[in-house]
């Protein structure tokens, strides 16, 4: 979950931006960028991964507390906030009762896969990891890529959790996709084959990035690094990638600098 933090505030300084835009030499948590952040304040990467560990107060997943903290967030006026989840959040509050939206195979934005690790954190398996977030997703990126990105995300951070290796645990994670959500995983979703610019928010792009960075990296700070280099949507490409990065090195080897930095630090410390 720190993972998460570190890289949604390094990325939120880059968002938006171009790779010519990011400056050389060691990233640091230092705000500002388009939406003005303060350094280290959370964007809601951050504080919708919040959200959901709200629904585990009572240690299993209780979808209506998830939906309800969303909303109560979204009364807060965040400086930045997703136009599908903007649109969902509409549509469940004019719902009161529903936990999902109506299938939508165009909702495949990377609002979900990107509060998908508190399901890897606070699960007892890496299949009820999967099977919890493909299900919370669905609140507002009804779509199969949407679901299965954060899914998928939320296994292989299980997996790392208990100590597999990254390469057995991306597979295990591709074998339990597959199984449980029936579609061709492992294509879909591989690891990105290089470091490339997308400006766009889409699931697909995230995921696979954020494997690659996950499976290239010597070390956490190179890891997410590489990632918030290529701008774009780098508050969201940095948090998904961080949280693989902190599942596998651990919150010792996130540079402390770039942890004393964070203003939600002690909310997701105590929210674990």
């Amino acid at each position: 979950m720190l993972g998460l933090a570190v890289g949604d505030s390094l990325g939120a300084t880059h968002e938006f931006r171009r790779p010519e835009d990011v400056p050389e030499g060691p990233l640091e948590i230092v705000g500002g960028g388009v939406f003005q952040w303060r350094p280290g304040a959370p964007t809601d990467d951050t504080e919708l991964a919040l959200a959901v560990l709200e629904g585990y107060r009572s240690g299993r997943l209780d979808l209506g507390a998830v939906r309800d903290a969303m909303l109560r967030w979204e009364e807060t006026d965040p400086n930045d906030i997703g136009n599908q989840t903007a649109f969902a959040l509409g549509y469940l509050r004019g719902h009161p009762e529903a936990l999902s939206l109506p299938d939508d195979p165009d909702a495949q934005g990377n609002g979900a896969v990107m509060r998908a690790a508190p399901h890897g954190v606070m699960t007892r398996s890496p299949k009820e990891a999967f099977e919890n977030a493909f299900e919370e997703a669905a609140l507002t990126h009804p779509s199969w890529e949407a679901r299965t990105s954060a899914a998928l995300v939320a296994a292989f951070i299980s997996y790392l959790v208990e100590g597999t290796s990254p390469e057995e645990a991306l597979e295990s994670a591709y074998v339990l996709a597959e199984e449980a959500s029936g579609g061709d995983v492992r294509r879909v979703l591989a690891p990105a084959e290089g470091y490339i610019h997308d400006p766009g928010g889409w699931t697909i792009y995230t995921t696979r990035l954020a494997l690659r960075a996950l499976l290239d990296a010597e070390d956490f700070r190179s890891g997410v690094e590489r990632v918030v280099r290529l701008a774009g949507d780098a508050d969201t490409n940095g948090a998904v990638a961080g949280a693989l990065l902190g599942a596998r090195f651990g919150a010792s080897a996130i540079p402390r600098n770039w942890l004393d930095a964070l203003l939600a630090r002690d909310v997701l410390l105590g929210s674990i």
